[in-house]
């Protein structure tokens, strides 16, 4: 079912600017389905980021995304409940924080006998029922990550993409947006009822004057960049 999804898709047509050839061939792919057994389900996550340091002891970068962590608790949901231990919130097992951090620490750089840098980078996905951040897998998760984008779906339903919210999303990496302007667009996050305002300007003068720069100098930057680019005023930068 996956492969046949993948075939003539845009992943195996585009070619990789590193090599000349298919992403494909760079990709490997560790599928599981709610109709596997909760034991695969459960250990399909660890086959992934093992096969990621494999290749990272050979000395390359390697990105791991798994999508997502919140069916990887529900399977480990499953198996503490058939194990009969103690449960946590929401039935998830009490340990689900240790199990999680211990998860992404696992992604870092290392280096290598042969003095070379080798990397893997893990980016996960949370699936909270109904978009509530404050159930356990999200919680547990933005403990130990360096960057959290959050997605909104006002924003999805507006019609802009990326759909990321600029006030529930933040990094711990420095961006490439310059400082000065990400500290004027927090000053004007920061101040009274600052994401409403943002709002209220962009349906009263509509994108037209806000695409043609037409907002008082002192205004715009942080405007711009607090509304029209999401990524510009997580933390300390986009990562």
């Amino acid at each position: 079912e996956m492969t046949s999804s993948l075939v003539g898709s845009e992943m195996c047509i585009r070619d990789s600017p590193r090599t000349g050839r298919s992403l494909m061939e760079r990709t490997i792919i560790i599928c599981n389905t709610s109709s596997m057994p909760v034991a695969a389900r459960e250990a399909s996550v660890y086959t992934a980021v093992t096969m990621a340091e494999y290749y990272r002891q050979m000395g390359l970068d390697v990105l791991l995304l798994a999508d997502s962590t919140s069916r990887w608790a529900q399977a480990m949901r499953e198996m503490s409940g058939r194990l009969e231990e103690i449960p946590g919130e929401e039935a998830l097992p009490a340990y689900l924080e240790s199990v999680i951090a211990s998860f992404y620490e696992r992604a870092g750089k290392v280096r290598l006998k042969s003095g070379k840098i080798a990397s893997v980078t893990i980016g996960g996905t949370v699936s909270p029922a109904g978009g509530n951040f404050e159930e356990p897998v999200t919680q547990a998760t933005l403990k130990v990550v360096g960057a959290f984008h959050g997605l909104s779906r006002e924003r999805s339903d507006a019609r802009k993409y990326p759909a990321i919210h600029p006030i529930d999303s933040w990094s711990k990496y420095r961006g490439v947006v310059d400082m000065d302007r990400v500290e004027q667009a927090r000053l004007l996050l920061d101040s009274p009822h600052g994401s409403g305002v943002c709002r209220a300007k962009a349906v009263i003068v509509g994108h037209i004057v806000l695409a043609a720069g037409k907002l008082r100098p002192a205004v715009e930057p942080a405007f711009h960049l607090s509304y029209l680019l999401p990524g510009a005023a997580l933390g300390d930068g986009a990562s």
